[in-house]
């Protein structure tokens, strides 16, 4: 069966109405409609012009027309409602006939202008219903003056109604098309938060997974989220966007058992409700993880207080042990929290098992096993232990290998000093050990052995200048104190940067030394105030 076309010929006797009804019937859009009814009216009526115009915001506007001649009419046109002849049907949804809009006292003075160049002057405008309310206004025009005949006004009438059946059945159509695409995107971003929760769990089924989680959540969201005590003490700050200025507020939350922590998530936009439910879930899964983690965390530090205690009031026997002190930066919060040595200790179960954890202050002391050496420990501390816990916020300082209870006392004295000082080093190296002279800094050494580490490190610089005058202490000195840079140094030593630039060269010589290496930095400067407290005693 052949079915017949937009531009098969009508057979003789057909409905002339058929092929209006099957171009609204074949229509997938509203302009398709007004645009078949306005080709209809020109037809059937036997009128010059046509045009349709919708209401959008209170407004009458080209929607689709036929015969039109002027760029301006098709591309300008439009009436508030009330105004003009179109625009009081609009309003009243009464049927208007103008036989000489040139001489019509209804005119609107915006358009008259734009409809006189068109030429129009006779003209019939019919509402447009889509179900009860009015969708807008059909015209039919002519460019000469007439009076509307019985026949012209009742198929006016037949489009108009047949219009308003389409346009009701597309816009119903169109209401379910937006349900249905607004329950398909639902369902995906349903579908996304699943599986973003399903990564949130697989981090925490994982020891130390809650920093990875709130990185999977900050990702998915491309916002900043915060976990916090709950008086508002940071714990983690996760930023997806560090070029976002000003993120504010988008959404808060109170998890854990005993209500202990608190989630904030900041971004440039609002959340969606999928995103939503997805932080409910996946923050709810968290503060449950952190409160096992926090009573875990008082054993772990009971144990490892114990284990301390006994190793200072007795002397043992077996391995020799190395402290490490984990501190936190000071922008990073300063006292480590029961949460941090949770992580802390699964952390250490996981790369180096049976390794006790304490707190000393503020700080978490761990006592590593130095069998292997402290080279050893350092790298699973820098690889395997600091990526699991989040190394920005954290310095490490690993102390001597220490084989009794007074060696340890002063060892735990040394790493405390020194990683006060760390702390407030920004740029200075994660993971730091007590040589010699990081020792004698802290204190605990006698004043002549103190007196052979600096005449070790420093003293062929004392000499080129007891000899030469090259002033070599004291450039470098002022060169560490200017953070390395040549112009600043120069300035404070009244010399030229070439001066400063000659003498650093010859330092470096002289100490077999790197200044670019923060270790050499970090002992030359420790000799450096050694010297200076020595001297001053």
């Amino acid at each position: 069966m052949v079915h017949p076309t937009d531009d098969t010929p009508e057979p003789a006797g057909a409905d002339p109405r058929a092929r209006f009804l099957r171009q609204l019937l074949a229509a997938r859009s509203v302009h398709e409609a007004m645009k078949a009814a306005t080709e209809e009216v020109v037809a059937w009526v036997e009128c010059d012009v046509s045009w349709v115009a919708p209401i959008v915001d209170g407004h009458l506007l080209m929607g689709a027309h036929t015969g039109l001649r002027t760029v301006e009419m098709a591309s300008s046109w439009t009436l508030a409602l009330g105004e003009g002849i179109g625009g009081r049907v609009a309003l009243d949804g009464i049927a208007a006939t103008c036989r000489n809009y040139a001489a019509d006292p209804r005119r609107g003075p915006v358009m008259a202008r734009v409809i006189d160049q068109e030429g129009i002057l006779a003209t019939l405008t019919l509402p447009v219903y889509a179900g009860e309310h009015i969708f807008g206004v059909i015209y039919a025009a002519d460019r000469h003056m007439h009076d509307w005949t019985e026949v012209q006004l009742d198929r006016m009438g037949q489009i108009a109604q047949t219009l308003s059946a389409c346009v009701a059945s597309l816009r119903e159509v169109d209401a379910v098309r937006g349900a249905l695409l607004t329950a398909q995107e639902e369902l995906a971003a349903t579908d996304r938060a699943m599986r973003t929760t399903e990564l949130v769990a697989d981090s925490l089924s994982l020891r130390g997974g809650a920093h990875r989680a709130l990185e999977i959540l900050a990702q998915d969201l491309g916002m900043t989220v915060e976990l916090r005590q709950r008086e508002g003490a940071a714990i983690d700050v996760v930023v997806a966007d560090r070029t976002m200025r000003d993120p504010e507020v988008r959404w808060t939350h109170i998890a854990g058992r005993t209500g202990d922590f608190a989630f904030v998530v900041r971004g440039n936009r609002e959340l969606t409700r999928s995103e939503t439910r997805l932080l409910r879930t996946s923050t709810s899964m968290i503060g449950g993880l952190l409160t096992d983690l926090a009573i875990r965390a008082r054993s772990i530090l009971d144990d490892g207080n114990a284990q301390l205690n006994e190793l200072l009031d007795h002397e043992w026997h077996g391995p020799s042990r190395a402290p490490a002190l984990f501190a936190r930066r000071p922008n990073h919060r300063g006292a480590a929290t029961d949460i941090d040595a949770g992580l802390l200790g699964d952390a250490l179960e996981s790369v180096l098992p049976h390794t006790p954890l304490c707190r000393r202050g503020d700080e978490l002391v761990a006592l590593l096993d130095a069998t292997d050496g402290i080279p050893h420990i350092r790298d699973k501390i820098e690889h395997g232990i600091l990526p699991r816990i989040g190394s920005e916020p954290w310095v490490v300082v690993i102390g001597e290998a220490c084989d009794g209870a007074k060696n340890l006392r002063v060892c735990l004295d040394n790493i405390a000093s020194i990683g006060e000082s760390a702390r407030s080093d920004e740029h200075g190296p994660r993971v730091r050990t007590v040589n010699t002279i990081d020792a004698t800094l802290a204190g605990g050494v006698s004043s002549e052995r103190l007196g052979r580490q600096i005449e070790h490190l420093l003293g062929p610089l004392a000499a080129a200048d007891e000899t030469s005058g090259t002033e070599y202490l004291r450039t470098l000195t002022a060169y560490l104190k200017c953070d390395r840079h040549l112009g600043r140094t120069a300035a404070r030593l009244h010399v030229h940067a070439n001066t400063v630039r000659y003498r650093v060269m010859r330092i470096e010589e002289i100490l077999s030394m790197d200044l670019k290496d923060v270790d050499h930095r970090f002992r030359i400067d420790a000799a450096l105030r050694l010297m200076t407290t020595a001297h001053g005693s």
